[in-house]
């Protein structure tokens, strides 16, 4: 592939918004210590953080911590973003935040979605 690849995107994404909608749907495992509600604040921050645009690209779904889904459940989710340091689910990007998500935060979790 060409090592322009990147420039040709960003230009096809600027002629034809509607390129970007290509990329398959993203799921997100929330999973809080404080129970449903606050994972449902942090979905909620998430939501507020991503473009209105690509939230219906962007599946959240919210655990406390000790109903997490086991391994194989776990296993669909592009991403877990946990409030638990750690959290018994094998996976390979995972992201701790904290109990109010800090602006690193919210960068790092948007640098995992979109890259």
């Amino acid at each position: 592939m060409s090592p322009k690849l990147n420039d040709l995107l960003f230009w096809m994404c600027q002629i034809d918004p509607g390129f970007g909608r290509l990329a398959p749907p993203k799921t997100v495992l929330v999973v809080s210590d404080f129970g449903t509600r606050h994972a449902d604040f942090l979905a909620e921050s998430l939501s507020a953080l991503l473009r209105p645009d690509s939230t219906d690209r962007i599946s959240l779904v919210t655990a406390c911590y000790p109903d997490i889904p086991v391994s194989p459940a776990a296993e669909p989710y592009d991403l877990v973003i946990t409030t638990v340091p750690h959290l018994p689910v094998p996976r390979k990007k995972m992201i701790l935040v904290n109990d109010y998500p800090s602006d690193e935060n919210l960068l790092e979790i948007y640098k995992a979605l979109y890259r």
